[in-house]
């Protein structure tokens, strides 16, 4: 996609929480994106998808860099197995390839690549579900966005490890 005059967002340093949109002259958007999905066996599903970015200024002296807090490469994978009509587990891949967060792609202003593992599971007993998750399993510290601002660099962390737990009961 070709894009003219493309608004792209960054922070509002004066108003918390709030973002400053400006417009790059000329912008493209390119990659390729997957997803497939295979069943071994009766009860095992393996699925995969990703894409793989290159987004960037066309014009402007930021021409041929990456859009800003855009990742280069983005993938999940999803294995799951159901041991009986009732019980089911899982685990779950993340993984978020490199990104800058300013339009001059310094070095100073990369997010590094992460990938993140959650594992659950699933109980299911008449009209009664109980669902067990631990997202983060090992704690991966990461960033997920940043910006720039006259030499200041500022990185939102990632959620660490966390649990999850749900009963559900169905009328």
């Amino acid at each position: 996609m070709n894009y003219k005059n493309e608004q792209l967002k960054n922070i509002d340093i004066e108003q918390e929480g709030e973002y400053d949109y400006y417009s790059a002259d000329a912008t493209i958007h390119q990659g390729i994106e997957f997803d497939v999905s295979f069943n071994f066996i009766q009860r095992l599903n393996v699925s995969f998808n990703g894409a793989i970015n290159h987004n960037n200024f066309e014009s402007g002296d930021s021409k041929g860099n990456f859009l800003p807090n855009t990742p280069l490469t983005l993938g999940n994978s999803v294995i799951s197995y159901q041991h009986s009509k009732g019980i089911q587990t899982f685990i779950k891949l993340r993984h978020v390839g490199k990104q800058f967060v300013d339009d001059n792609n310094t070095p100073e202003g990369v997010i590094d690549p992460f990938t993140l593992v959650d594992i659950g599971s699933s109980l299911k007993i008449g009209k009664t579900a109980l669902n067990l998750k631990i997202n983060n399993l090992f704690d991966t510290l990461y960033s997920t966005y940043g910006y720039e601002w006259d030499g200041y660099w500022a990185y939102w962390p990632g959620a660490t490890r966390s649990f999850y737990a749900n009963l559900e009961y169905h009328f």
